[in-house]
């Protein structure tokens, strides 16, 4: 915090001039291949969004009958967001539980779904655990990323495995246009400093964007509740042709989370408990148009993780101690095709072939564990979309086949419908999907409670709803039913009562059924009112689903002027609320299934951007935000109290 202030009376010093020029608007593009020049913003900002996780291929909002939400760069930055898992929260029909403080263990509820059937991807790559099949959140930060989409509702057609609640794809930046570099520090209680430089630009042929970022927390708690990550991402696009380009994706991630909480099902804190993670994502895809008509795309994909745990006795527990390390492997080639008849139809054909491996040895309390396994996956997937009666009617049906090495052929169907009545700004919408779910490597081979026997967890959905736009898009609503039922649940079932030996069988049950309701109102031209609504209702064979509150809803007030003192500056300021109902989750001490109480949350940023006359740089940004503003106790998972009021402060320089 010292070196910090200084920076920032620096940058103050710096006193705007004749204004830059406005930015580009921001635009959702699917890919990559050269885009056209940009619109003005005012026309720009009427166009409907461009989204690719819900079929595929590049498809405005307006014509899919399915339940996406987009967060773009934008509003991330409004935000002042640090990780995805804080953009996540404001999203309709996603429940997030956090065990605590920054760093542990973050994971999502996707309409009430298990956090392992909401698949998760970085660019297009799946990265959710080998071992577990769920993703953590807890250490993706938000640096260099364009949008985020989120398809809410069963995506296995084209996905496969995990996607029976919805898929999340984190989609990251194309470099274009003059190159351009910033810095950024901030700091805050806790002992909390980030620091981060991003670059983007292009040349010639050439695209790059990309990102190093560092955070570093001592936590809230008296002892051992550190936080630190060190994050760095790059893309390159290569435009060799006009009608092909090639693309690389590298990400890496380094954290360090000390964890306060591991004891307390003994009530007592853990003084030494630590978990190092690390994690590679390398991709690299070559796209091409040929003609009017046919467009391809061929991928290759290697993502490795590695978590290790580490615990020594302390004066609260001389006794309990542990060591284990988890590296996991994944490779993915894929091919993609898509053949486009006139405006009327887009078939596309896909093959995946995917390799996973473990490799999990771990020791507690001298209590070994060993497995070293791996799996493969083929999967072909076909889809046709149809536009009708003057691209009004829009009909979407797919088919995919999986041949898993361990559970043998699957078939997922899928189909929606979405009709637009335009005079009206109304289009309704539905759609029915089967999805499933492979067993993770844990419920299959860990010592005393793999099942080499399961099957997958089956899933199918259905939904209906519709969207409604008023007054020129001032307002709009977005209301929709789901009704999903998942059977063969993998649950840990009691063998061996005398040994207390759980094993791992496909027993469970779940019906859910859920509304959501999405209000955008513009009062104002700098002014966005925001909010979403979701009540959820099930019947499980068990009488429980924990972490998941049958009602919660969100509310984002967002303010942006410009040229308010100078011209060309900005001010931004957001608001944001959170209401999450009670919900049934495991008391650690007792292991009881109590009702974890309801809670409401706050949080605030507030940006200033101006131009500079200090070249060469171009524009300086002062922001701050405060997590949490009226300081509310509460626990998103019992027994887990989640941070208290915290705030940054920091400066932002671009040259």
């Amino acid at each position: 915090m010292r070196a910090f202030f200084p920076v920032v009376l620096a940058g103050l010093l710096c006193l705007p001039h004749v204004g830059l020029a406005d930015q580009d608007p921001q635009t959702v593009t699917q890919t990559d291949a050269p885009a056209p020049p940009a619109e003005p913003k005012e026309t720009a900002t009427k166009l409907s969004p461009i989204v690719v996780t819900a079929t595929r291929t590049e498809t405005p909002v307006a014509e899919t009958a399915a339940s996406i939400t987009v967060i773009t760069a934008e509003e991330i930055e409004q935000r002042q967001a640090e990780t995805v898992a804080e953009v996540l929260r404001s999203i309709p029909g996603l429940d997030l539980a956090q065990n605590g403080s920054r760093g542990t263990t973050t994971t999502v509820f996707t309409r009430g779904a298990e956090s392992d059937q909401t698949l998760v991807l970085i660019d297009g790559v799946e990265v959710n655990s080998v071992t577990v099949g769920l993703f953590d959140f807890s250490n993706l930060t938000t640096e260099n990323i364009d949008r985020i989409e989120v398809l809410r509702g069963g995506g296995g057609t084209l996905y496969g495995s995990q996607a029976i609640g919805g898929v999340i794809n984190i989609i990251t930046k194309k470099g274009e246009g003059t190159p351009t570099i910033s810095v950024s520090a901030e700091g805050g209680n806790g002992s909390t400093h980030r620091e981060v430089l991003s670059f983007s630009g292009g040349h010639g042929i050439v695209g790059f964007s990309g990102s190093v970022a560092s955070i570093d927390s001592d936590g809230f708690r008296s002892l051992n509740d550190g936080h630190r990550n060190f994050s760095t991402n790059l893309r390159l696009d290569v435009t060799p042709i006009p009608t092909g380009a090639f693309r690389g994706f590298f990400r890496y991630t380094d954290a360090k989370t000390d964890l306060f909480n591991n004891k307390n099902y003994l009530g007592v804190p853990d003084l030494n408990a630590r978990q190092l993670s690390n994690s590679l994502l390398l991709k690299g895809e070559w796209e091409h148009t040929v003609g009017d008509s046919f467009n391809y795309r061929v991928a290759g994909s290697y993502v490795r993780d590695n978590s290790r745990f580490f615990d020594e006795p302390d004066r609260f527990d001389e006794f309990g101690s542990g060591i284990s390390r988890v590296p996991t492997k994944i490779f993915t080639g894929e091919m993609q095709a898509n053949y486009s008849w006139r405006d009327v139809s887009v078939l596309t054909f896909g093959f995946e072939f995917e390799e996973k491996s473990a490799d999990v040895e771990s020791n507690f309390g001298g209590f070994r564990t060993r497995y070293d396994k791996g799996r493969n996956n083929f999967a072909y997937y076909f889809q046709e979309q149809v536009r009708l009666l003057d691209e009004r009617l829009f009909l979407v049906g797919g088919v995919r086949v999986d041949d898993n090495e361990d559970f043998g052929t699957h078939v997922t169907p899928a189909g929606s419908i979405a009709y637009l009545i335009p005079s009206f700004g109304t289009k309704f919408k539905g759609g029915v999907s089967n999805g499933f779910r492979a067993p993770n490597f844990n419920e299959l081979y860990f010592p005393n409670f793999g099942n080499p026997d399961l099957g997958p967890e089956l899933s199918s959905e259905w939904n209906i709803g519709f969207e409604q736009s008023l007054w020129d898009n001032l307002f709009s609503l977005e209301a929709v039913y789901f009704e999903r039922r998942v059977k063969g649940l993998i649950e840990g079932v009691l063998i061996d009562p005398d040994n207390f030996v759980f094993q791992a069988q496909n027993k469970g049950r779940v019906d859910i059924q859920g509304v959501e309701v999405i209000p955008v109102l513009r009062p104002l031209p700098d002014l966005t009112l925001s909010g979403s609504f979701m009540f959820l209702d099930f019947v499980t064979s068990d009488g429980k689903l924990l972490r998941r509150p049958t009602e919660r809803g969100t509310l984002h007030a967002n303010y942006q002027r410009r040229d308010l003192w100078w011209e060309h500056d900005q001010f931004n300021v957001h608001l944001g609320v959170r209401v999450v109902g009670g919900r049934d989750d495991i008391d650690p001490p007792s292991g009881a299934t109590i009702t974890n109480r309801m809670f409401a949350t706050t949080d605030m940023a507030i940006s200033y951007s101006f131009p500079s006359t200090l070249a060469p740089l171009s524009e300086v940004t002062v922001y701050g935000k405060i997590a949490n503003l009226f300081d509310r106790h509460y626990e998103e998972v019992r027994g887990f109290r989640s941070p208290p009021l915290n705030y940054l402060i920091g400066m932002k320089a671009t040259f």
